[in-house]
């Protein structure tokens, strides 16, 4: 076994904390840490902490998770946070990852839902709850606007909105009935049309630019 996820945890409610430390690190690739009731406490944590992964609330007195996702993902960039929240209104999640934000999810969530969002945005892929990511994909607006300066075609349209749906490249050859290899290069190609390196920067992009409602 190789190294463990390194984990940060920013909630104001401790029993919350505690619940979520003890089925995480009940998986034996993780171990949590630092921690901290809001984000002043977690980043004073990271000055003698590294952590691989963050999962911070919202809402917090103090400073709030999305004030605390734009400093760790300015100031500490190996540190991959996830948004943890009762609210799925579409400008909370949309806030939180234009602050830099790879995963979002809500605190219903079963333990293995939080644990397989540790795991994929520590290998560099954004994870959203299953709900939210249901509304996303159903809320995903027409992508052609005037106020937006590129202009996608019906074909690179329908690709963002897959991605944004966090399909994975052979959902999405089966959804446009081309293979994997091509849909590598289409992303390729989307990225350099929108000016950006990941695909963690499409769905930035697209909320960004008010391409989901």
């Amino acid at each position: 076994m190789g190294r463990k996820i390194r984990i940060g945890i920013a909630d104001d409610h401790m029993l919350f904390r505690e619940g979520l430390k003890k089925f995480l690190v009940a998986d034996q690739i993780l171990e949590v840490k630092a921690e901290g009731n809001n984000g002043f406490a977690l980043l004073e944590k990271m000055t003698s902490v590294r952590i691989d992964v963050l999962i911070t609330d919202v809402t917090m007195p103090g400073m709030n998770g999305i004030e605390l996702t734009r400093i760790i993902t300015r100031d500490y960039p190996a540190t991959c946070v996830i948004g943890l929240s009762v609210h799925d209104d579409i400008d909370t999640i949309r806030s939180m990852v234009i602050a830099g934000a790879k995963g979002y999810i809500l605190k219903d969530a079963n333990p293995d839902e939080i644990i397989n969002a540790v795991k994929m945005v520590r290998s560099d892929r954004m994870f959203f709850s299953s709900g939210i990511n249901s509304k996303i994909e159903g809320m995903f607006a027409k992508l052609q606007s005037p106020e937006i300066e590129v202009s996608l075609n019906p074909k690179e349209s329908l690709l963002l909105s897959l991605i944004v749906a966090e399909k994975n490249s052979t959902e999405i050859g089966e959804t446009i009935d081309v293979g994997v290899r091509s849909v590598d290069l289409q992303k390729a190609a989307l990225m350099e049309k929108l000016g950006v390196k990941t695909p963690i920067g499409l769905v930035k992009y697209a909320l960004t630019n008010g391409l989901v409602e």
